[in-house]
């Protein structure tokens, strides 16, 4: 994915996302969970003094959701998949397939984990500091909300 796409700020705001929130599961297609396992692997090796740590678990369709630990209904945190997302307006949504992103987004928190993130300041990238405005990324994507 080339940084002028105009999915690539949701892309850069999931990868923080899933390093600095307090995530229960990250649900993904078992072709990625080795990679996603890794990844919280060295998410314990960088942030050692975090308590909490995502659960990979499995999902049969091609998306990837994000559910928070404090479960306060239904509301994922994040959703990459093709299904329209609009009855949860505050859902950070891709609109592309988890084979389609998966790639793109462990190397982007891989990427993030070097850099020193979250535990540095202005190593998140662009927008790491601002607070996210979903109704813009999906403006911008193009997508019904």
């Amino acid at each position: 994915m080339r940084i002028t796409d105009p999915a690539w700020p949701a892309v850069q705001e999931a990868a923080r996302m899933m390093l600095r929130e307090d995530v229960a599961s990250i649900m993904a297609p078992e072709p990625f969970h080795d990679a996603l396992q890794e990844l919280v692997l060295k998410m314990g090796d960088s942030m050692a003094a975090r308590q909490h740590f995502p659960l990979v678990s499995n999902v049969e369709s091609d998306v990837i959701i994000l559910t928070p630990r404090d479960h306060s209904g239904p509301v994922p945190k994040m959703y990459c998949g093709l299904e329209n997302m609009a009855q949860y307006p505050e859902t950070l949504w891709i609109p592309q397939t988890a084979s389609e992103l998966m790639e793109t987004l462990i190397q982007t928190m891989h990427d993030l984990l070097e850099a020193g993130y979250p535990g540095c300041l202005g190593c998140g990238g662009p927008g790491a500091e601002e607070e996210w405005d979903e109704t813009a990324s999906r403006r911008r994507m193009k997508v019904e909300s």
